[in-house]
């Protein structure tokens, strides 16, 4: 569990890093950004945990109940 919150709170202060520095919402922008993500998540139809756990649905989910991920 202390990995998962250590991992929520790295996620967090890139996320919010990344929103501060492209505060102009630029789709195109954020796929690049979320390449070094995805070496992890994976995000969208299909997707399934990996290294680290899929990312549908991350907002307003509470932290640690991804379905089959341990």
């Amino acid at each position: 569990m202390r990995n998962v919150l250590k991992a929520g709170a790295y996620v967090a202060a890139f996320a919010a890093a990344t929103v501060a520095a492209r505060a102009d919402g630029d789709p195109e922008a954020g796929k690049n950004v979320f390449k070094k993500c995805h070496a992890c998540h994976n995000i969208g139809e299909g997707a399934h945990n990996s290294v680290g756990p899929e990312l549908n649905g991350v907002v307003g989910r509470k932290a640690g109940t991804v379905e089959g991920y341990s």
